[in-house]
């Protein structure tokens, strides 16, 4: 399978930290290859509830329920990945 790792992720690991609106903080984001597919597909998520995932990705390493990964390359500046 990683033979087909060939697509640049960013990966932003969420802190314990929060902000002054309650909102947790995000180191600085790494890069890796993996591969990302986008499809959409209804999955179940760790409390039991069924989400609609956006995508399948696969990655070479372990992601927490609540990092955050985005398709392509990112800057160290680029700390809050979601806005």
């Amino acid at each position: 399978m990683s033979d087909e790792y060939t697509q640049t992720i960013s990966h932003w690991i969420r802190t314990l930290t929060k902000d002054v609106y309650g909102k947790y903080t995000y180191n600085s984001p790494v890069t890796f290859l993996g591969r990302w597919e986008d499809k959409k597909e209804l999955i179940t998520d760790a409390d039991g509830r069924e989400i609609v995932a956006r995508s399948r990705v696969w990655v070479p390493s372990d992601i927490s329920i609540g990092d955050y990964l985005m398709l392509g390359s990112f800057s160290s500046g680029d700390t809050d990945p979601t806005i």
